[in-house]
């Protein structure tokens, strides 16, 4: 997975719209808020050329802030925005993602660890969560990416992080912790 840093793109609105993007050419992070959904549905679809939803980075009620992977595996031209309050979406190159060597690392909200180096060999990784949300975490490396944990809170759970992995996406809207040993 390619780190490289190209233009960063910035959008802010309220309700639904669609915006349109320059291409991303590879990996990116993309950034969402939302403020004063009251618990209404918000979700952000990633839209090909063809207008069809390539791929799902928020889809939650009520609030978020959030930070999710485009894996650069599509061409997502632009994103379609259903909120009920104020928002705003963002694009970064993954480098500025924060950096995990390992230990333990806690967040609020979907965020992005990349393994500076990758990783070099056989490690777990547990991962816990306190609420009732759904959390999902993938692994990636340059040729491929991993389904590591797909639950259900409260969850508490210990898996294998792949070797080579370069890149952690966790996706949740609540607190979470992990520990990669």
């Amino acid at each position: 997975m390619t780190l490289d840093a190209w233009m960063v793109q910035d959008f802010s609105g309220s309700g639904s719209r669609v915006v349109r993007i320059l291409p991303l050419g590879g990996p990116a992070l993309v950034y969402f808020e939302s403020a004063g959904c009251q618990g209404n549905h918000t979700a952000v679809r990633a839209l090909g050329s063809d207008g069809q939803m390539s791929w799902l980075p928020v889809n939650i009620l009520g609030d978020c802030r959030t930070v999710c992977l485009a894996d650069g595996s599509d061409e997502t031209v632009a994103f379609q925005i259903s909120c009920e309050g104020s928002w705003v979406l963002g694009i970064r190159p993954v480098g500025d993602a924060r950096s995990w060597t390992g230990g333990r690392i806690s967040g609020v909200g979907g965020d992005v660890l990349v393994i500076p180096g990758g990783v070099q060999a056989f490690s777990t990784v547990d991962f816990q969560i306190q609420t009732n949300d759904h959390a999902a975490v993938w692994a990636y490396s340059d040729h491929d990416k991993q389904l590591l944990f797909n639950c259900i809170g409260p969850y508490a759970g210990q898996t294998i992080l792949p070797t080579g992995t370069v890149v952690v996406s966790v996706q949740h809207n609540g607190p979470w912790a992990m520990d990669w040993q």
